[in-house]
Parts: structure tokens; sequence; C-alpha cells
């Protein structure tokens, strides 16, 4: 019985995943794209960090196959303390074949709260994942572009970065908001 259950929930979360894959390789519309306020709500993991270990998890027999990745935190913003680790559970499907995550890669990331099963993955898709570059830069995608050019960044947004304090500000401001209400 436990089996026959694992298997129809795989098959529902495969269905679901399949059916936002789809969506996902559509471009987005404007409109579709999220605003760094509704990224921040849904956010239950906010930081800057570094890429320390990959690990994919061979399942035991009827569950998923899930990577497992660990972060160095270095700036938490929300349910992280700068300085620790974290490591989270994602969905082995969602690498698809290629690389989601790369040792050594630093990051601004916006994850979901863990799921009952204890998986996560990034809000909103790719605009919930920003490269930090050397500099202390983010660089951003277009979509990023149409997210964070809704947001007064105070001239911090230039054509494909914007300062990493200016972000983090908005992200603080953000998270001020939400706690206010």
């Amino acid at each position: 019985m436990a089996a026959t259950r694992r298997f129809f929930v795989s098959l529902l979360f495969f269905f679901l995943l399949a059916g936002s894959l789809f969506l996902c390789g559509q471009q987005p519309e404007a409109s579709q794209i999220p605003t760094l306020r509704q990224m921040t709500r849904q956010a239950g993991y906010i930081f800057v960090g570094r890429v320390s270990t990959i690990d994919f998890v061979a399942p035991p027999s009827g569950e998923m196959a899930t990577a497992r990745v660990t972060f160095q935190v270095e700036q938490g913003l929300r349910g992280v303390r700068s300085g620790g680790s974290l490591s989270i559970r994602e969905w082995a499907g969602l690498w698809g074949g290629k690389a989601r995550y790369r040792v050594g890669e630093r990051l601004l990331l916006f994850l979901y709260p863990q799921s009952r099963l204890g998986l996560t993955s990034t809000v909103g898709g790719a605009q919930g994942k920003f490269a930090v570059n050397r500099d202390g830069l983010v660089v951003v995608s277009t979509e990023q572009q149409l997210l964070l050019s809704r947001e007064r960044l105070g001239g911090g947004l230039m054509p494909g970065r914007v300062r990493l304090p200016d972000l983090r500000r908005m992200i603080r401001g953000s998270v001020a908001e939400r706690s206010e209400r």
C-alpha cells in the first residue's frame, strides 16, 4: 500500500513538474514576472553564498532522486545566518541533464521554504537565482532586469548589473515591510 501511494505521489509530482517545465520554456511576459516583493514574501531562505558541494543522492526503491547542494552563506538575509552553511535538496529532475549550480559559484538566492518532502527550489524559477561576480555586482538576465526595473534602486541599476548593497537594501526593505503586516 505504501509503495503504491509513493508511486502515485511520484507520478503526480512528475506531471506537475513536466507542466511547469513546459511553461518555463516559454518566454515570460512582463506581467508574468514576479516583483521583488512577491519573491521576498514567498522565500523561506534569501542569502548570498558560494556553492561548496553538490551530491546526487541515489533514491531508495520507489522514491525520487535528489540533488543535495551545500552553500557557504556569506550574507544571510532570511532563514540562514551569515557565516554558516545551508544544505538544500532539489528534485534531480529539475537539473534536466545540465548543472543548475557549480562548485565555487557565488550567488544571491531566493529559495522556497522546504516542502513536506524536504525539497526546495528557487522562487520564480530562474528569477530567484542571481550570479554575483568578483566585483560584488549582481549579474541580471533580461527577465531579472524587468523584475528589478519595477523597483526603486536609487541609481543602482546598470545594464545587466546591479550593485549587491543596493539589492540587499531593497530585499531588507521588503523583509521589513512583510514583518510589519
